[in-house]
């Protein structure tokens, strides 16, 4: 009998062999998602049906750790919409963060587009129980 590759045998991971030439994008990067799958997957944990609608939306002006208004480069307030929905008797609110976070120097703790669930109580630093900090997701309009 000869040796050689066994071009029959069972494959160690079958997912792994469906693109062997590594030519599709890997969905393992965690920004690869759209701000709609996101906020769906935050209704879903919080039990809200898809069909309810806020009982409030606004757009607010985007604050630093201090309080300050974050200005964009024609020096306007970076405007960010909140919706609240009711969840369990109590309002729970959904940040939009599209234009992320930049922090320091070289990137360090920057944040990409995301999502932040808060209570209404404490928009600032609040979290909701079994919720994520952010829910990251791909922001295609950003300038």
């Amino acid at each position: 009998m000869a040796g050689g590759i066994n071009v029959y045998q069972y494959a160690d991971n079958p997912t792994g062999w469906i693109d062997p030439l590594g030519l599709a994008r890997c969905p393992c990067n965690p920004c690869d998602k759209s701000r709609r799958s996101s906020l769906r997957d935050i209704r879903r944990q919080l039990g809200i049906p898809l069909s309810q609608q806020p009982i409030n939306q606004k757009m607010v002006p985007l604050t630093n750790s201090s309080g300050n208004w974050l200005l964009g480069d024609n020096n306007k307030p970076v405007m960010t919409r909140e919706l609240t929905y009711q969840v369990g008797g109590e309002n729970v609110v959904i940040q939009d963060h599209s234009a992320g976070h930049a922090f320091g120097k070289g990137g360090v703790g920057d944040q990409p587009s995301h999502h932040n669930v808060r209570p209404d109580e404490n928009t600032r630093t609040g979290s909701i129980q079994g919720m994520a900090d952010h829910y990251y997701f791909d922001c295609r309009n950003k300038k």
